[in-house]
């Protein structure tokens, strides 16, 4: 692989991820009443421990401490 090629290959990553984070509400939308059909629990740990830093009452995700 080129310089060219890894260049391209780091833009259509970034494109990838820019896109999932768009669509993040809908899949969020559609994981609601179906997380107990999750059976990798390492997945479901890692949801809880992000959701920690989600302030329910302000509405906005807290600074990681």
């Amino acid at each position: 692989m080129n310089i060219h090629e890894m260049q391209q290959a780091v833009r259509d990553a970034k494109n990838t991820l820019s896109s999932a984070d768009s669509q993040a509400e809908d899949m969020a939308r559609i994981l609601i009443g179906r997380l107990k059909k999750v059976g990798n629990s390492h997945i479901l740990s890692t949801l809880k421990k992000e959701l920690r830093t989600w302030n329910i009452h302000t509405g906005q995700w807290m600074d990681q401490q």
